[in-house]
């Protein structure tokens, strides 16, 4: 049976991702050339990795003012221009974003894991520890811990 494909996104501080092959990280992909907008939509798409999406919230987040003649054809446009981006980043894997009917979704069939879901999960955790393992957990979050939250896009 074929091991589920696992894509990790570093979202606190530089953006980077890597794929995990056979349990091991492939060195670390920082994707060039991709302009400010692109990078934000691919980084929304990532940040909201579990639910669909639809078209109407990723017209009004990135197209609200009325200056494009056709938001949804924005849309289309920086979707194909995404998948291109991360089919790039990730050869081997195809249709990571899915088009439903009337939003997007990643593909179940690739997990994600968010080093600032993580480091999440990790402080609500350690909440319930005390002494040794307070600490403990507390050092495993900041290893996590490289800046600020998608503070790489300024």
């Amino acid at each position: 049976m074929k091991e589920k494909a696992v894509l990790q996104f570093d979202l606190l501080g530089t953006f980077a991702c890597r794929e995990i092959k056979d349990g091991q990280a492939a060195g670390s992909i920082i994707p060039k050339k991709m302009g400010k907008k692109a990078l934000s939509f691919l980084q929304y798409l990532i940040v909201n990795h579990n639910r669909n999406i639809s078209a109407e919230e990723l017209i009004e987040q990135f197209w609200p003012e009325t200056d494009s003649s056709n938001p949804g054809n924005s849309l289309k446009n920086m979707m194909f221009k995404t998948r291109q981006i991360l089919k790039t980043m990730f050869p081997s894997l195809e249709n990571l974003v899915l088009t439903l009917q009337g939003c997007f979704a990643w593909n179940p069939s690739v997990g994600l894991e968010v080093d600032a879901e993580e480091f999440e999960r990790i402080c609500m955790d350690v909440r319930k520890r005390s002494g040794e393992d307070y600490m403990e957990g507390l050092l495993s979050a900041a290893v996590l811990y490289k800046g600020d939250f998608l503070s790489g896009n300024v």
